[in-house]
């Protein structure tokens, strides 16, 4: 574990050099988590986001470029930490589009799980956030698409009814309300 935090202090202080080292000499430190489960790139892009600060704020250029270095090294850019949270949940959440774009060149999946939701996507979590220009750059393909993420990217939303019914996907992963354990569960009930 103490390479691991060696690695995270070196991300903090924009020393790549002792980044890249770690890396090359320990290259486990890739499949170690901390305890929250958060990988190495999970935190190197809650690093560069300030913790996915609102408003957003920037880390250093160096702080960026150690995302690099770890995704090149062969880092998960999908992993997620215990709550579902992936590195380009940080970047969606963060309104950071080089991180987001190095993530996606790099193979992060556009779904996601976040707080178990089935449809907690980067994309997702853009939206409740109204980051939409984020969203619009997440959303190729949107994913989930549901009559509410279409609502939201103002997109036609009759392709979701059939005869004036809804369709089964227009209702099909609404179930991410809920972006951080803060919010409270919420339970569907009937009201008939």
């Amino acid at each position: 574990m103490e390479n691991f935090l060696r690695a995270i202090a070196s991300i903090k202080e924009s020393d790549l050099e002792s980044l890249a080292e770690i890396l090359n000499v320990f290259p486990e430190i890739l499949q170690k988590t901390d305890s929250k489960e958060r990988s190495l790139l999970n935190l190197a892009c809650l690093i560069v986001t300030q913790d996915g600060a609102i408003p957003p704020k920037r880390g250093t250029v160096e702080q960026l470029s150690a995302v690099g270095l770890i995704i090149d090294a062969g880092a998960d850019p999908s992993q997620s930490d215990h709550i579902g949270r992936s590195p380009l949940h940080v970047a969606a959440i963060s309104n950071h589009f080089d991180l987001a774009k190095m993530l996606l060149e790099a193979g992060a999946l556009i779904d996601g799980k976040l707080m178990g939701a089935k449809g907690g996507s980067p994309l997702a979590l853009a939206l409740f956030y109204a980051k939409s220009e984020m969203a619009e750059f997440l959303a190729n393909p949107p994913v989930p698409y549901n009559l509410r993420t279409a609502s939201a990217l103002g997109h036609n939303i009759g392709t979701f009814f059939s005869e004036q019914e809804l369709i089964a996907q227009a209702s099909e992963q609404v179930d991410f309300y809920r972006p951080i354990p803060q919010f409270p569960k919420w339970e569907r009930t009937n009201s008939h």
